[in-house]
């Protein structure tokens, strides 16, 4: 609302005056709203850049990371068939060495009978 004091001012000022002010006012208004216009513009344009190449960051970065899983799973599973394989040949060993202890004790019993 406009004060009493404020109104008699406003009607105190020649209608000349009044129009240019008006006019001054709306193109003021026209310019900062077009430039406004710009600025958002190309604000929204340069988001939108940056955007894309987030996006594209997001999927090299993706893609490097499932390399990374598909070599470090290869990685165990190499460990693993490594691990079975040493575990084959140590149960092998061990039966081994069963066999070769059973031929001793039978080689020293007969080393003690022929003694």
């Amino acid at each position: 609302m406009v004060s009493t004091e404020d109104l008699e001012i406003v009607r105190a000022v020649p209608d000349k005056e009044a129009e240019e002010s008006l006019a001054l006012a709306l193109m003021q208004v026209v310019f900062w709203s077009g430039e406004i216009t710009a600025r958002a513009y190309k604000a929204r344009a340069e988001n939108s850049l940056n955007q894309d190449a987030l996006v594209k960051r997001i999927a090299a970065l993706t893609g490097q990371i499932r390399d990374i899983k598909a070599a470090h799973d290869q990685e165990v599973y190499d460990m693993r068939s490594d691990i079975e394989t040493a575990q084959d040949g140590w149960d092998e060993a061990k039966k081994r060495i069963t066999e070769l202890e059973a031929v001793l004790a039978t080689k020293d019993k007969e080393f003690e009978v022929g003694w």
